[in-house]
Order: C-alpha cells, then structure tokens, then sequence
C-alpha cells in the first residue's frame, strides 16, 4: 500500500498508528503542480524528504503529481503544451 503525503504534520500520527499495528508503509510525496488546491510546494520537497526520514515506520518511495490542467486536453499535444 501506498499513501500520498504533503505535509509533515501528519507523518507523527501516521508512523505511531502503523507501529501500534506492527505494520510499514510506502510513501509518495505530492507535489503541488500549480494550481494550489493539494500537494507540497516544490521548494519545501527536501524539507518534507527530510522530515519522512526520521520515522522508521514510512519509506519514502518517490514524488508525484497531480496535474489538473490537463483536464480540458483533446489530446496528447495539448498534453505537452501544459507540462
């Protein structure tokens, strides 16, 4: 199982529930891709690496996300167009 993570408030509780139930999960951290509704602002990424290290419990597997300005894309040239 993965969890999408975007801020390090949340890593604590997270990490003291998996060790109550003896479980490990893998992380993702989401990055916000502009349009500010979720995700990390890219220049607190490292920081946010920085934190998800210091819990046994949570492994930092890689970065996403999300870009919903593809949305109103009618094709795979649009696509390039926005990222």
């Amino acid at each position: 199982m993965y969890v999408s993570l975007d801020c390090k408030e949340q890593l604590q509780i997270l990490d003291d529930k998996l060790e109550e139930n003896d479980m490990k999960i893998k992380a993702l951290i989401i990055v916000d891709s502009g349009l500010g509704r979720f995700g990390v602002e890219p220049e607190n990424v490292v920081e946010l690496v920085k934190e998800i290290s210091k819990y046994k419990n949570i492994e930092l597997e890689g970065i996403s996300t999300h870009p919903g300005q593809v949305y109103s894309s009618q094709n795979m040239d649009d696509v390039k167009k926005i990222c």
